[in-house]
């Protein structure tokens, strides 16, 4: 794999992966491969292991707030911005204390028994 990555600051989030080294003959098989994962996932749903690790994440994620290299300050605008292209209140994303407190579920209260995917139809 040469990346990934989830990009959730328009209003339709989309999710990209590259992968490196497959040749041409063999791009029917990954793509039966990932197709066949995501009926699996939307037909059995995530493990609660699963889901508790990814609540966890994000509220690690929100609380640390850590940008890496990225400039803080830049990061911090253009998370301002997603919510003001649309309308929103350019300082809500900003704020991440108070929604966590109460609004954020326990992994433990989560019951997701599947996901919705959208299958391009043959």
């Amino acid at each position: 794999m040469v990346g990934f990555g989830l990009e959730d600051e328009l209003r339709q989030p989309t999710f990209a992966i590259g992968l490196k080294g497959v040749s041409t003959e063999d791009i029917p098989k990954v793509e039966k491969l990932i197709f066949d994962t995501l009926a699996s996932i939307a037909e059995e749903g995530f493990t609660q292991a699963a889901i508790d690790s990814s609540v966890n994440t994000i509220e690690f994620s929100l609380r640390e707030n850590n940008t890496g290299s990225f400039p803080r300050g830049l990061s911090l605008m253009l998370r301002s911005l997603a919510a003001w292209l649309y309308d929103g209140d350019p300082i809500e994303p900003l704020r991440y204390e108070q929604p966590l407190v109460g609004r954020l579920p326990k992994p433990s209260d989560i019951a997701y028994s599947s996901l919705i995917v959208v299958l391009p139809s043959a």
